[in-house]
This record gives structure tokens, C-alpha cells and sequence, in this order.
């Protein structure tokens, strides 16, 4: 004996999986009716989005489940609605992996290389952030943090919630490779997205940069191109 962990989905019902305790020599349409009270001749077992077993095309014929002991099973009964509407849905996964592979595919956020007062940084180029923000940690070691203006305690809505700036550094210039860029930084204590510096919208339209990720480039004021890394 070992056990399955099996559901049912049928158009009156719908039974989450259970953990139920078989016999190897279980015919799955035993199984279905001792344990599920029902009988028909169109069910289908499936394991994830792939189908095991079919009642049409077992001819009554046995059928291990003991390689599916530690997975979960769910039964469907081929005409139901919720089995229909699953069919599209691997239908449309099908085609999209066959023919939109690269959504599949995780894509890094951009970002580039600058320096602060001669320190390395790696910021995150961010098109949805209205503000340009910097972790407190990398503005204390770019040396900029004693500029800080408390005044500007604002709140920012982000991934994480909604945090309290400590302030704004007003008169900061991002250096690449000996163009400077002056620019006013929010501070935070910290940054949701795990990164020290956050190039926004603010930096981005001020010099009307363009983020190119067919070259992998941010260009700004059509001059300074800034290789994405």
C-alpha cells in the first residue's frame, strides 16, 4: 500500500486533493469510484498540465502511480468546463513558449556605471521611479551625506511599501567618464529593490535620456551614451 495525493473536478463539483491510500493493483476507475463516488467512462488524470491517464484509451488496462506518490494529481472529467477552459490555457502556454520564448526568459533591469565624488556605483535605471534616490549607506561613503537636507522629508510609495525620505543632497554631480551630470538625490535608509542608487524619471527627463535596449545604452541630451551593464 502507499499513498496519492489526489483531487476531482467535474461541472457539479470540485474535491481539492486529498492524500488517499491505494493498493498497486488499484485500476484508476476503482480508485475514482471508491474514493470519489463516481463513475464514467471520460475521466482523465492529470499530473500538473500533463496528462497520465485517460478511461477512453486505458481499455481497463492497469496503471502504476507509484512514480506520482509525492505529487498531486487531479481528475478531470473531460467535458467539464474547468477542463476545457485548462486545454486553452495549455493551448495558449504552448504557442507562447514556441513562439514568444523571450518573455519566458527573466530580463535584467538596466543598469549603468557612474561615479560620486570619485566613488563606484552601480545604479539601477528605473523608468516607473518619479524620484532619483540614494541608500544613506552610499551617500556616507561618497561623502555627500552631510548635505543633506532634512527639510524634504517626503513619502515615497514603493515595492516595499510606503517609506519617509530622510532628505534631499542638492547639489550632486553623477560623473562618466568625465561628463558630470548635476542632480538632487532623495535619501533613504534603505532601498526595496536592493540597490544603492536609482536613476528615475526625475534625472531621466530633466536631460531627455533615452533608455536604448536594442544598443543597451542610456543615452542623455542625444551626447552622453552610458553603456548599460
Amino acid at each position: 500500500m502507499f499513498y496519492i495525493s489526489i483531487g476531482l473536478v467535474t461541472d457539479e463539483e470540485e474535491i481539492p486533493v486529498r492524500k488517499i491510500e491505494i493498493s498497486p493493483e488499484d485500476r484508476m476507475e476503482t480508485i475514482i469510484f471508491n474514493n470519489f463516488n463516481q463513475y464514467n467512462i471520460d475521466f482523465l488524470v492529470l499530473c500538473g498540465d500533463t496528462e497520465i491517464w485517460s478511461a477512453k484509451e486505458s481499455n481497463r488496462a492497469h496503471f502504476d502511480l507509484s512514480p506520482y506518490s509525492d505529487q498531486n494529481l487531479m481528475i478531470y472529467h473531460r467535458e467539464c468546463e474547468k477542463y476545457k477552459v485548462l486545454k486553452e490555457l495549455r493551448k495558449a502556454y504552448k504557442n507562447a513558449t514556441d513562439k514568444l520564448a523571450h518573455f519566458f526568459i527573466e530580463t535584467p533591469m538596466p543598469h549603468i556605471n557612474l561615479k560620486i565624488n570619485g566613488f563606484q556605483i552601480t545604479a539601477l535605471v528605473d523608468t516607473g521611479a518619479q524620484l532619483s534616490i540614494i541608500t544613506r549607506s552610499i551617500a556616507e561613503k561618497c561623502g555627500i551625506f552631510q548635505k543633506l537636507d532634512s527639510r524634504f522629508q517626503v513619502d515615497a510609495q514603493g515595492i516595499g511599501g510606503v517609506s519617509q525620505a530622510l532628505g534631499k543632497i542638492l547639489d550632486v554631480e553623477l560623473e562618466f567618464s568625465g561628463y558630470f551630470l548635476p542632480v538632487v538625490l532623495t535619501v533613504f535608509e534603505e532601498c526595496s529593490l536592493g540597490c544603492d542608487l536609482i536613476i528615475g524619471v526625475d534625472i531621466l527627463t530633466a536631460y531627455s535620456a533615452n533608455v536604448d535596449f536594442k544598443n543597451k545604452c542610456v543615452r542623455f541630451n542625444e551626447e552622453l551614451e552610458v553603456e548599460m551593464v
